[in-house]
């Protein structure tokens, strides 16, 4: 029993000399470094990038105030493409609606409607979003000091 003791000490001093800094995990998310940190997520290496205003409220707002619009103008564009005529949608004159696009659209007006201390508090929200997702993720970088 002393013996399996000592050699769990022996285990867990060599993993927090070997792991002891995330830069030994920047090697890779290969499971070969260590599967413990694959686990623990201590292998994250890229920082999360802050959401712009314009994005910050499409996430915040997009369920309650764009998506009723968008999902109206996204059929009536559907309609329109697949009632034209095969000579306008040759010629460019009709274009298959992209959802993504039409969804930016939309958004960007609702956007464009509000007030500037609308946008700079949005704005606030991102930051203090972001700050504290890169908290929680630098704290997840943390690598533990137990086998």
């Amino acid at each position: 029993m002393y013996s399996v003791l000592i050699q769990v000490q022996k285990l867990a001093q060599w993993y927090r000399q070997k792991y002891k800094h995330p830069e030994a995990t920047k090697l890779g998310s290969t499971t070969f470094t260590s599967p413990f940190l694959d686990v623990l997520a201590a292998n994250l290496e890229k920082a999360l990038q802050r959401l712009t205003p314009f994005h910050r409220y499409l996430k915040m707002y997009y369920q309650s105030r764009v998506k009723d619009e968008y999902v109206q103008r996204l059929a009536i564009a559907k309609n329109n493409y697949d009632n034209a005529m095969k000579e306008e949608k040759e010629n460019g004159d009709v274009k298959e609606p992209v959802a993504l696009q039409l969804m930016s659209e939309v958004g960007r007006e609702f956007w464009l409607r509000k007030t500037n201390e609308f946008r700079k508090q949005i704005a606030m929200d991102a930051k203090d979003a972001h700050v504290k997702e890169v908290e929680e993720w630098e704290a997840l970088k943390e690598t533990p000091e137990t086998p």
